[in-house]
């Protein structure tokens, strides 16, 4: 696995911004090579790095397949894509970063502990 490869969840904000930049930068794009023939062909969805993370990562079901469809058809471009991706990235992380930040020795104590199992576990 790549550093450059991954969804890192303990980045730093102006770490952030440089993962935001290469994914503008070096994510692979099924959109067309001109603006004229993605307008006129759409997007490769089967083979388009962006569409692929946010088939993973966004919950909202109706915007994904808005967001497939408009791009599929061209009328929706790679850097738009790219830019909800980037903004759907930036939210998790930074809502993993605030509650990663909220726990506790305490909380990571009691989750490590041992403890019995639940009796419809055992055999």
């Amino acid at each position: 696995t790549s550093a450059t490869s991954a969804v890192v969840l303990l980045l730093l904000p102006c770490c952030m911004y440089s993962a935001c930049w290469q994914i503008n930068k070096y994510a692979f794009s099924g959109g067309g090579a001109t603006l004229e023939e993605h307008r006129a062909n759409g997007a490769n969805l089967d083979v388009d790095v962006p569409w692929k993370y946010l088939n993973f990562f966004m919950e909202d079901d109706s915007k994904l397949a808005n967001i497939g469809r408009e791009y599929g058809a061209g009328r929706m471009l790679t850097g738009e894509v790219k830019a909800e991706l980037v903004a759907l990235l930036t939210d998790i992380v930074g809502r993993h970063q605030k509650a990663r930040a909220q726990v506790t020795e305490d909380i990571v104590d009691a989750f490590m502990a041992v403890r019995p199992m639940h009796s419809a576990l055992k055999r």
